[in-house]
């Protein structure tokens, strides 16, 4: 730039190699105090008056006077500061020191909205455990009221004794004067068994009771009939195996007699042989009640004529009438033998209570 001394000179002007030069034409070396354009005011800054260089001008900036100059930034300022509206003008800023710079955001620190003092324990939130804690035992342990111990409840002796008892309740006496009564058991929760239970379940009167069931079985020992032609007879039966009660079941000349009302089941066994060298004969055998034969009693068995015993059983439930006789009958409805006899301790009548 060419040297433009104060004495000869009010301005610049850009010469046409795009220099500044004196009013007269000499160059100017030195941009110094003389040079720039004069006037302006405290806080005005320089700004452009077009795209040439050098093309300059003194203008107010918004910061100085609160006026909206496009362009213009406020005098000023330090490191790190900002510009910051002032209003909602236009252009109208200023340099600001952003509070709290480096700071957390209170969704981090204060995500439960509560705008306290962030430091302080009364504004923390939730369960600290005291593990969490660093010197939470050795506090403890220097509290003086916990190392006296002196807010613990003690157990004192107590002596409970029974009180007054009514049909339904009982009282429990203590000895510190705090009594409690004892109420009977409902049907929605448990406690005492009250006298007039306690005298049903002694008295059983509550108790369903069941009939004894009897029963009895009869059977041969020896002694049955033989020599058994076409013409039936009664089953020898003359012993006793059991008896429940003599009274209901009486055995007399190869009929029992019942003296009961009820039903009963009826099993008959019959075993029959014959001699050697007779016929292949078909025996029957069915029960009787009264010397009329029981429906659905009748059974078959055929006997060979070497020696070889068979035996015939039914099995039938009856509907039996205090005072009713039971016997076996037997008969031969098939072939010729005449030498059948009752094999012994092999036929039997037993009779059970249902």
């Amino acid at each position: 730039m060419p040297t433009y001394p104060s004495s000869y000179y009010q301005r610049l002007a850009e010469s046409a190699s795009n220099t500044f030069k004196g009013t007269t034409g000499t160059p100017v070396t030195t941009i110094n105090d003389t040079v720039i354009p004069k006037g302006g005011s405290v806080n005005q800054i320089l700004s452009k008056n077009s795209n040439k260089d050098y093309d300059v001008k003194w203008i107010t900036s918004a910061k100085s006077t609160g006026s909206s100059v496009a362009g213009s930034v406020p005098t000023g300022g330090t490191a790190n500061q900002v510009l910051e509206k002032i209003d909602g003008t236009d252009y109208n800023t200023q340099w600001t020191t952003l509070a709290g710079g480096g700071d957390m955001l209170a969704a981090t620190y204060d995500p439960t909205t509560i705008a306290g003092d962030a430091f302080a324990r009364a504004n923390h939130t939730g369960t600290q455990t005291a593990a969490t804690v660093s010197d939470f035992d050795t506090e403890v342990s220097n509290n003086a009221s916990v190392a006296a111990n002196t807010a613990k409840d003690t157990n004192v002796s107590t002596n409970l004794s029974e009180g007054t008892s009514t049909t339904t309740t009982v009282d429990v006496n203590s000895s510190d004067g705090t009594n409690a009564t004892l109420v009977s058991a409902s049907t929605s929760r448990a406690g005492l068994l009250t006298k007039a239970k306690w005298d049903e379940i002694v008295a059983n009167t509550a108790k369903v009771s069941y009939p004894t069931k009897d029963s009895a079985s009869f059977y041969l020992s020896t002694g049955g009939f033989t020599g058994m032609a076409a013409v039936e007879q009664t089953v020898v039966i003359n012993n006793t195996a059991y008896n429940s009660d003599g009274a209901v079941f009486t055995l007399a000349t190869n009929e029992v007699t019942i003296n009961k009302t009820g039903v009963f089941m009826f099993t008959g066994d019959v075993g029959l042989n014959q001699d050697p060298g007779t016929s292949r004969s078909e025996y029957q055998i069915w029960l009787t009640a009264d010397t009329v034969e029981v429906t659905g009693s009748r059974a078959s068995v055929f006997v060979r004529g070497f020696d070889s015993g068979s035996s015939a059983s039914f099995t039938i439930i009856v509907s039996v009438t205090s005072g009713e006789d039971y016997r076996i009958r037997v008969d031969r409805v098939n072939g010729a033998s005449t030498t059948t006899y009752q094999t012994d301790y092999a036929s039997r009548l037993t009779i059970t209570e249902l």
